[in-house]
């Protein structure tokens, strides 16, 4: 240990700057990789040997070296292992890959009904159009359960919509 308590396998990478304010006293460390230098203070740097926290390299060089932890670009589509053709988001909509769609989000998929209802039309959905799923099941994208809306539609169901296909809710007892 150095007169600062500094470990001998730090000594090498520390210089000790002229303090600047009281209480504080600045010093300057090296990546043990690169050479890049960083401040910091003497306080911070005792509490990072405390927790056993001490970074010996820049971030830069601590990430190229972290093993088994790189975060690859993420695979979407065909190229996916467990490619099934589709995805469902969150909120039980069935996601489609068509990364050449103008409407797709960043990863490339469009939610089906809105493709459904574009084959049909002949023409792309006009951003204030909605589609609507008749009986309420966000994954159920046969056209004859699909109907275009102008403005934004509430959330649920109409109460005049069935339900289901035997449904009685809707009829007044005699």
């Amino acid at each position: 240990m150095s007169v600062y308590d500094i470990p001998e396998y730090l000594a090498d990478l520390v210089q000790f700057d002229v303090p600047t304010r009281v209480g504080s006293l600045p010093l300057t460390l090296f990546c043990v990789d690169c050479g890049q230098p960083r401040r910091t203070t003497y306080s911070d740097l005792r509490k990072a040997l405390r927790s056993r926290k001490t970074r010996e390299r820049c971030i830069t060089c601590a990430n190229k070296r972290q093993k088994g932890r790189s975060y690859p670009k993420r695979i979407h589509g065909p190229e996916r292992k467990d490619w099934k053709g589709y995805t469902k988001s969150s909120g039980g909509y069935v996601l489609i890959y068509l990364p050449g769609h103008p409407r797709t989000n960043k990863s490339g998929y469009i939610m089906e009904h809105r493709v459904v209802m574009e084959e049909h039309l002949g023409r792309p959905l006009e951003r204030h159009e909605n589609v609507h799923h008749r009986n309420g099941i966000r994954d159920d994208n046969r056209f004859e359960n699909l109907e275009l809306w102008q403005v934004k539609q509430p959330p649920g169901q109409r109460s005049s919509d069935p339900h289901c296909p035997t449904c009685t809710c809707n009829t007044a007892p005699r």
